[in-house]
């Protein structure tokens, strides 16, 4: 015999006519259009589209949590029948002290949520970059950098640079040789900052820019110099972002006794 259960769900699950729904952006954040078109562009997958919170008050059906779901739906098909969590006996103060709670409620995912996600969802893009940390003895962490550790968001940031995951995996892997070349396991003192994002994001930069550029003469460059110094340069960046000051710095030097194509340039600069 099946115990009674000492929950009680006051909503009520039911099918309504998306053309029905009411969108009052009073109770909710106003609609962003850009993120509707999108939704219609990406079309609906209803394994993943949540059931849409509403409010029967006065006859009709008022939107709580879920109105870009609910336009979208009625752009591509107002005729619809979409899935709905019924609310009853509510007022609109309590409407919208509901959506507040439904979205504070959502912890927002981190990079390195988005790293397992796309790893387990079997992304090519993180498949491939798995491979090149794995040759380097390295994992993407939640947090910050350290010897064996790069920050997700940067191996996120690295590898969707390039379309093809190939290619981005082969991107990864330039931006780990110049940063383990100029700071080998050997180095104990730039070991914990080799891998900080100020480093990685300059070095990133310069290669997007500088596809062609000798990863060795890089390396030797970035080495002049012990790894906390680029990152306290990043860090007194006079104007501009951290990895574009430490990217003025590194250039002149990288382009010592460089001639012609041998030269890199920063991003934004024109070839005169």
């Amino acid at each position: 015999m099946v115990a009674e259960s000492k929950l009680t769900d006051a909503r009520k699950f039911k099918r309504i006519r998306v053309a029905d729904l009411i969108v009052d952006d009073r109770v909710q954040r106003s609609i962003n259009t850009a993120v509707v078109d999108q939704m219609v562009i990406e079309g609906v997958d209803f394994s993943k589209l949540e059931v849409i919170t509403v409010a029967y008050r006065d006859g009709n059906y008022h939107v709580v949590e879920g109105q870009h779901r609910a336009v979208m739906l009625r752009l591509i098909d107002p005729e619809f029948l979409a899935m709905c969590a019924v609310l009853a006996d509510t007022t609109k103060e309590d409407e919208a002290e509901i959506a507040m709670g439904i979205n504070d409620s959502r912890r927002r995912q981190t990079a390195f949520d988005k790293w397992n996600l796309r790893l387990h969802a079997k992304r090519e893009h993180e498949i491939e970059a798995l491979k090149v940390l794995n040759n380097f003895d390295m994992s993407p962490s939640a947090g910050g950098s350290g010897s064996t550790v790069i920050g997700a968001g940067q191996v996120l940031r690295l590898i969707h640079s390039k379309a093809d995951a190939a290619e981005g995996a082969e991107h990864l892997r330039k931006v780990l040789n110049v940063l383990t070349g100029a700071y080998p396991n050997t180095n104990e003192y730039s070991l914990a900052y080799r891998f900080h994002r100020f480093l990685v994001s300059a070095v990133h930069s310069l290669l997007i820019t500088n596809p062609d550029l000798k990863v060795e003469r890089l390396a030797e460059v970035i080495a002049g110099q012990p790894a906390l110094h680029w990152v306290n340069l990043g860090y007194g960046a006079p104007i501009g972002s951290p990895s574009t000051y430490i990217c003025q710095m590194i250039v002149p030097v990288y382009n010592k006794y460089q001639r012609g194509d041998n030269r890199i340039r920063l991003r934004g600069d024109r070839d005169d």
